[in-house]
């Protein structure tokens, strides 16, 4: 098991850290993005 564990931490890591920062970035960018749509779609539901 601390065999397993050290040896597992050590590459992954650096992955898992990577893909957080762009899934992060990414959800911030599609929630923008979601939010604009529905700005754009409740300005002209009202006019």
């Amino acid at each position: 098991m601390a065999q397993t564990k050290k040896k597992g931490p050590a590459p992954k890591t650096p992955g898992v850290v990577k893909r957080k920062k762009l899934s992060f970035s990414q959800i911030m960018f599609y929630t923008l993005g979601i939010i604009v749509v529905i700005s754009m779609l409740l300005t002209t539901v009202r006019f």
